[in-house]
């Protein structure tokens, strides 16, 4: 199916691999999964306008080149949905969502901060480190 692309819609094929390589840079940062339905769906979207407003005119540019480049830019992100599933973006969980975000993280509160780090010490370090006092006994008193 790649090859076949390749050879019918030469622009719309690098145009693809550009938008799969774009996309693939943005996870896991942006995206948690590679969008492979918003893809798929938005070159039908692309597409279909293609076919349904077309009327070809009686010069061979207007009757060939202008469609096919028009089938060039639905192409684009038909040819990154594909490469997505060839790569085996699908055993991603969210790779089927349209546009799958990273959900931020959550903010950390003081409670949070003070749990995880301990309480805080004021007490800076000794000087001079601590020595124990010498036993002399007990004191009696002389008379």
């Amino acid at each position: 199916v790649v090859a076949i692309l390749a050879v019918c819609v030469p622009l719309g094929w690098l145009a693809g691999v550009a938008i799969k390589s774009v996309l693939v840079n943005l996870i896991p940062q942006t995206l948690r999964a590679f969008p492979i339905a918003a893809l798929l769906w938005s070159g039908a979207a692309l597409g279909a306008p293609i076919l349904a407003l077309y009327d070809p005119a009686p010069t061979f540019g207007q009757m060939v080149v202008v469609p096919w480049l028009c089938v060039q830019l639905a192409a684009a992100p038909v040819m990154a949905g594909v490469y997505g599933i060839a790569e085996g973006w699908l055993a991603i969980p969210g790779s089927d969502q349209c546009w799958p975000l990273t959900p931020a993280e959550p903010a950390l509160s003081p409670e949070d901060a003070a749990e995880i780090l301990g309480p805080y010490e004021i007490t800076g370090p000794p000087v001079v480190e601590p020595r124990p006092l010498p036993d002399h006994g007990e004191r009696m008193p002389r008379w």
